[in-house]
């Protein structure tokens, strides 16, 4: 678009100058343009005749476009299909690993069932790494997903199913209106989320690549999830514990969990410096031994061609519940592990997260994927106002997507302003005239009516990516309700020319507005043609990234409809009423 402004006001005029030679030929020569003059003549000219009821067409659209905006759901970005699903059952965290591995092999089988599922894999635990701090009874299983082309069809009921007509007009109906479909992702994920639900897990639903972002970004692994805050970890649990409790009946959640830290059991160590001076040894003699053999730390490497395998010497595990008559190599001799040191078994939660200089919990939350972010809210802070009683000093927060909602949000109330700002001082600079500029400004909201409605119509939510496409389509109404306000202007003032200074009569000025509006259909008809067609595909596409895409479009093609209307429709009437009103003011003021 940079490329293109530049070249329209620098080059253009100069090739201008230098290649076109000779008359242009008028536009009513060019038989396309003819076609839309023939048939926009007798449209404008019942919009004119019919200019009062158009100004009431156009405050009834621009209520409208309030109204069904208001309909719409919010999120923060549309799901983006990644043709995987990751699914996130959570048990107690006293699971055996027995019991964790007869739980995933079961999940696979079934999940395996589905057409749908190319393959699954599913495991627990985690790496050796910081990175990765999820539970061993937190189990991931990530699911392939065949393309949709090949997902099974599924019966659906028709508006004829039940007509008592004869087959041959069913089978021309079943050809516009077939009574089967292929199976939606809702209704696959609403399917395997009751194939899979096993007592004493909460099912989680996310997609690998979003759910790891989710992950790194706000700590939270479903979609949505509360954040409590406080300074005792045992009651942050059990106000977890209670919000889950709440909502897990709110309509619109598919799944909630609130974490559970039970309290693990700690031995500590503790060095008796007597002892330990009487048989010269030190403390850091003492950590080294227990390290070698407790926390089975390399003592050396195994070399077997290219691989490598440490050699850890350690205790086995029938061993450790005895730890005080474990004996211990100390330099050169065997001492029991209590002739040194005092061994203390104690009982602390076996994790513990901190954020804002406050001990948290977490609360995970899986929406249901036909229900918008934002409603999903809505009605989950109305059971928690009501039932949720939080001690002094503790607060809750949501977070995940709503991390992400929020901040854009922060961003967009900088961003809008300079937009809607920059398209006024522009239209105020194109005009120098009040009258103009609040006329064009005027149709900027009204222009949206399309772009709500078919977002409406589609059953889309308001996004981040959508406020995108509404944004853009701001300037693409603003252009076009410049070109017919600038070519009615001229011509306006071109009649007064004629008429030796001023119109006079309303015919006059409707005459005046015809040539500027129908004659100059061509310039609005290219932008509109343009832009609509270069849209189109976007709407239609499919696979990966395009429900974006279409979030995009959806409020340009939308958009772009209504703008057409009411720059060839509501703006003329408008400039109509507006004449007519200056020249009845004229004639009171100054006498027939």
């Amino acid at each position: 678009m940079l490329v293109a402004a530049i070249i329209s006001v620098v080059i253009v005029p100069v090739l201008i100058y230098y290649l076109v030679r000779g008359r242009i030929p008028p536009e009513e020569r060019n038989p396309i343009v003819r076609t839309l003059i023939r048939v926009y003549d007798p449209v404008f000219h019942l919009a004119v005749r019919l200019r009062y009821f158009m100004l009431l067409l156009f405050v009834v659209m621009g209520v409208s476009t309030v109204y069904f905006y208001n309909k719409l759901g919010r999120e923060f970005m549309p799901p983006l299909n990644e043709g995987t699903l990751l699914y996130m059952p959570t048990s107690v965290p006293s699971v055996s690993r027995q019991e964790i591995f007869r739980i995933i092999n079961l999940q696979d089988r079934i999940l395996k069932q589905f057409p749908e599922v190319e393959t699954v894999f599913g495991k627990a635990g985690r790496a050796e790494t910081a990175t990765d701090p999820a539970p061993f009874s937190m189990i991931e299983t990530f699911i392939t997903l065949k393309p949709e082309s090949e997902w099974r069809k599924v019966k659906v009921k028709r508006f004829y199913s039940d007509w008592n007509i004869p087959e041959p007009v069913k089978d021309i109906l079943r050809k516009v209106f077939p009574e089967e479909r292929r199976i939606t992702f809702t209704e696959l994920l609403r399917e395997m989320d009751r194939a899979v639900a096993v007592p004493g897990l909460s099912n989680m639903w996310t997609m690998p690549i979003k759910g790891r972002i989710d992950m790194i970004t706000t700590g939270i692994q479903t979609p949505l999830g509360i954040k409590i805050y406080g300074d005792d970890i045992t009651k942050l649990n059990e106000l977890a514990q209670e919000i889950e409790q709440m909502l897990k009946d709110v309509p619109g959640i598919m799944s909630v969990f609130g974490e559970r830290a039970i309290k693990a059991t700690y031995v500590e160590i503790k060095p008796r410096r007597d002892a330990l001076d009487r048989y010269g040894l030190t403390v850091s003699d003492l950590n080294m031994a227990v390290a070698q053999l407790l926390a089975n730390t390399p003592a050396s490497t195994m070399i077997l061609g290219r691989e490598r395998y440490a050699i850890t010497l350690g205790v086995p595990l029938d061993y450790r519940y005895d730890l005080e008559n474990l004996m211990i190599p100390l330099k050169d001799r065997l001492i029991p592990l209590s002739a040194v040191a005092e061994v203390v078994r104690t009982e602390s939660p076996n994790v513990i997260k901190s954020e804002n200089a406050l001990l948290t919990s977490y609360v995970f939350i899986t929406p249901s994927p036909e229900v918008d972010m934002g409603t999903v809210i809505e009605r989950a802070e109305e059971v928690l106002k009501e039932k949720l009683k939080l001690p002094k000093g503790y607060y809750y927060e949501w977070s995940g997507q709503f991390e992400y909602w929020k901040k854009a949000l922060e961003n967009l109330k900088v961003i809008v302003p300079i937009v809607i700002l920059l398209i006024v001082l522009l239209v105020w600079f194109t005009f120098n005239r009040l009258f103009e500029t609040i006329l064009v400004l005027l149709t900027l909201p009204v222009a949206t009516f399309g772009g709500v409605m078919l977002m409406y119509l589609l059953g889309y939510n308001i996004s981040i990516a959508s406020i995108a496409g509404f944004l853009a389509l701001l300037g693409i109404a603003a252009e076009m309700g410049i070109v017919m306000v600038v070519y009615i202007q001229n011509s306006l003032l071109h009649r007064a020319v004629e008429l030796g200074g001023r119109i006079e009569t309303r015919e006059e000025a409707f005459e005046a507005i015809y040539q500027g509006a129908v004659k100059r259909i061509r310039p609005i008809f290219m932008t509109f043609s343009a832009i609509l067609l270069g849209l189109l595909p976007i709407m239609k596409g499919h696979g990966t990234g395009s429900e974006v895409m279409s979030r995009i479009a959806a409020p340009m093609v939308g958009g772009i409809l209504s703008t057409f209307v009411i720059v060839l429709l509501f703006v003329p009437a408008l400039y109509a009423i507006y004449m007519e009103l200056t020249i009845r003011r004229n004639r009171t003021t100054e006498g027939p």
